[in-house]
């Protein structure tokens, strides 16, 4: 029965000769899959939200989850410059302090991608309520200090108002986002 009906679809133009109805749907089936797959592939976009679309915190919710990145922000900073500082350390002792260039390396080595880490966390936190324009500034300060660091990499370890982060600094501490600047 089944050679029958395939020799009569076949006849009439519906089925290349010898191929299966079953095939043909099988074909029919990935085609459909492969183009739902494509569409849902393109209706992704970027993985990231914008900071506006993520949920609003407190500015207490986002304090103590930005704590939290920056002490171990300050973590993974010592545990860059503890090493190079005990390695040097002797040679400090014996007369022979590291130049200023081995110094702006380190700092820029130790500090640089840990901020530029801290920064991508911070913004993913979303805009807190209150306080969303000032944390927006505090944001933009570390993204202009993270460049005047790379641009300068003696303005890491410059203190006052020529250190990169200064500005971060101030709108952060005052904002009651202390952790972040402390090592």
């Amino acid at each position: 029965m089944r050679a029958l009906f395939v020799a009569v679809l076949s006849t009439v133009g519906y089925l290349p000769n010898g191929q299966m109805i079953w095939e043909r749907w099988g074909y029919a089936a990935a085609a459909t899959a492969l183009l739902a797959l494509t569409l849902g592939v393109a209706g992704c976009g970027s993985s990231e939200k914008a900071a506006e679309e993520l949920p609003h915190l407190t500015k207490a919710q986002l304090l103590k989850k930005a704590e939290a990145i920056c002490l171990q922000g300050n973590e993974a900073i010592k545990a860059t410059f503890n090493p190079w500082e005990k390695k040097h350390l002797k040679d400090f002792e014996a007369g022979e302090p590291p130049t200023s260039a081995e110094l702006d390396e380190i700092a820029t080595k130790a500090a640089l991608p840990v901020r530029k880490m801290e920064l991508r966390r911070l913004r993913a936190l979303g805009i807190p309520h209150p306080g969303a324009a000032t944390y927006r500034r505090i944001l933009a300060a570390m993204e202009e200090g993270i460049e005047e660091g790379e641009q300068d990499h003696s303005s890491m370890r410059k203190v006052g108002d020529e250190y990169a982060f200064a500005k971060a600094f101030e709108l952060s501490f005052a904002y009651g986002l202390t952790s972040c600047w402390l090592e």
